[in-house]
C-alpha cells in the first residue's frame, strides 16, 4: 500500500474496523514508514484530546453549530463513534477536521507525549494471528514437534525462546519470525481446547518500540490482560523477554499457558 492508501483508512484501523486483511497491510507499512507512523500517532492524540475536553462539558446542539459554521462544515452521519463531516460538495471529510476545528475554536489542547499507537502490539499480534486463522497468510514452519520448533526459533532470533506449553494443552502446529517496525517478534501457533491460540515472543529491550505496550505492563505490574477486536490477549515481561499469547480461549486459559511458557526454560538438544 502507498502513504496515500493507508492513509485513507486511518480511522478504521484505529477503530479496529474493516477487513482484517485491510489492517495487516496498514500495519506492515506503519512498520516500515516512520513518517505515516508519525502522522497515524498524531490523529489519534487529535481524537484523544478532543474526546477527553468534549467531556469536560456537554456538547450541545450550539456548540457543534458554531464549530461546523467556523468549519465551512455541514453536519453529515454518524458511523460507529465518530462524527463524519460533508462538505457542501458531498466529499466526506475525515474526523481529524472535526478535531483541527474543535482545537482552534475552543483552544483546549495541551502539549503530551506522542502516541504509539501505529506501532501497538496489541494490534500487531491479532492482525498475525487472525491472518494464519484466516488462511491470508502462511506459517513458515510448520511442525508439531515441540523440539524442532523450539531449534528453528532459536536459530532465527538472538533473544531467547522457549519450547511450547503443551504441559497446559498446547498443541504447536508451527512457527515463525516476522518483524514489525523492524523488530524480530518468533512466534508459535496452535491449538488448545480446539481453539486456535498464538504465542508471540519478543526480546524485552523493544518494549522501547512498542510504548503502548509498555506502558500498560508497567502499570499493571509486568502483567495485562485485555481484550482486541474478538480474541482475548494477555501479555507478561520478563528479565529477558515479552510474551504475548493470543485467542479465542478463555482468559484463564491463556493465563495458564503464559504462565506455563514464561517458567524456566527447557534445555533444547
Amino acid at each position: 500500500m502507498t502513504c496515500n492508501d493507508v492513509r485513507q483508512h486511518w480511522m478504521l484501523y484505529l477503530d479496529s474496523e474493516g477487513d482484517p486483511e485491510l489492517h495487516f497491510h496498514i500495519s506492515d507499512h506503519l512498520g516500515m514508514c516512520p513518517e505515516c507512523a508519525e502522522w497515524f500517532a498524531r490523529q489519534e492524540r487529535f481524537e484523544r484530546l478532543v474526546t477527553e475536553h468534549l467531556r469536560d462539558g456537554p456538547a450541545d446542539e450550539e456548540l457543534w453549530s458554531r464549530v461546523l459554521r467556523r468549519g465551512g462544515l455541514v453536519q453529515g452521519r454518524l458511523a460507529g463513534r465518530r462524527q463524519w463531516l460533508v462538505w457542501g460538495r458531498g466529499r466526506a471529510l475525515a474526523a481529524i477536521g472535526l478535531a483541527a476545528a474543535v482545537v482552534t475554536l475552543l483552544v483546549v489542547l495541551r502539549s503530551t507525549p506522542q502516541s504509539a499507537a501505529a506501532n501497538d502490539l496489541t494490534r500487531l499480534t491479532v492482525d498475525c494471528h487472525e491472518r494464519h486463522l484466516r488462511g491470508l497468510s502462511s506459517v513458515e514452519f510448520l511442525s508439531q514437534d515441540d523440539r524442532a520448533i523450539t531449534r528453528y526459533l532459536r536459530q532465527h532470533v538472538s533473544f531467547p525462546v522457549n519450547e511450547p506449553p503443551k504441559e497446559k494443552g498446547f498443541s504447536v502446529q508451527g512457527a515463525g519470525v516476522c518483524h514489525w517496525a523492524r523488530t524480530p517478534v518468533a512466534y508459535m501457533a496452535g491449538r488448545v481446547q480446539e481453539e486456535p491460540v498464538s504465542i508471540f515472543v519478543l526480546a524485552r529491550d523493544s518494549l522501547d518500540t512498542f510504548s503502548h505496550m509498555r506502558d500498560r505492563l508497567l502499570e499493571e505490574g509486568g502483567r495485562y490482560r485485555c481484550r482486541e477486536r474478538n480474541y482475548q490477549m494477555v501479555s507478561a515481561m520478563t528479565p529477558e523477554n515479552v510474551v504475548v499469547v493470543v485467542g479465542s480461549a478463555a482468559p484463564g486459559t491463556l493465563e495458564q499457558l503464559l504462565n506455563a511458557y514464561v517458567g524456566s526454560p527447557t534445555e533444547v538438544r
